[in-house]
């Protein structure tokens, strides 16, 4: 805030808040065609300024919203991956428990094998053959998302 200096020539109150926001000037530089100009000016860019402070709040709302969204939607399918991931070993160690009845030999948990060897073993015979029953398809794992 710029308040009037008594001894200088030129005295300007631009006091801004208490006057709402309007220069009072001198009368003898109130009719100058310069000075009408530059207030003028002045005053268009305040109003550019609020608008633009305006538009960007909004678009500030309407970020903060998305990332909230996004968030959620980050956790929903994190969620549903780990259920997935679970279903999935649940189903390999099945799997493996099943073809160890097939194959006449004891169940997994009777194997000399530390659990991440079972683990990894289970992975690698997983990916090395195909899939014989029914394939679990993104429809089932993302109900929302609509393809």
């Amino acid at each position: 805030m710029v308040q009037p200096q008594p001894d200088g020539p030129m005295q300007w109150d631009m006091s801004g808040e208490e006057s709402g926001g309007t220069l009072r000037v001198p009368p003898e530089l109130a009719s100058n065609e310069v000075v009408t100009r530059l207030l003028g000016d002045n005053q268009q860019l305040r109003e550019a300024l609020q608008r633009s402070n305006l538009a960007l709040r909004q678009r500030c709302e309407e970020m903060e919203g998305w990332q909230q969204r996004t968030r959620g939607e980050r956790e929903f399918l994190s969620c549903r991956f780990q259920e997935a991931r679970a279903l999935v070993e649940r189903l390999a160690q099945e799997n493996h428990s099943l073809q160890s009845l097939v194959n006449g030999s004891a169940p997994s948990s009777t194997h000399c094998c530390s659990s991440s060897q079972t683990e990894e073993l289970q992975a690698r015979q997983a990916w090395s053959r195909p899939l014989d029953g029914p394939q679990v398809g993104s429809e089932i794992l993302f109900p929302h998302i609509h393809t």
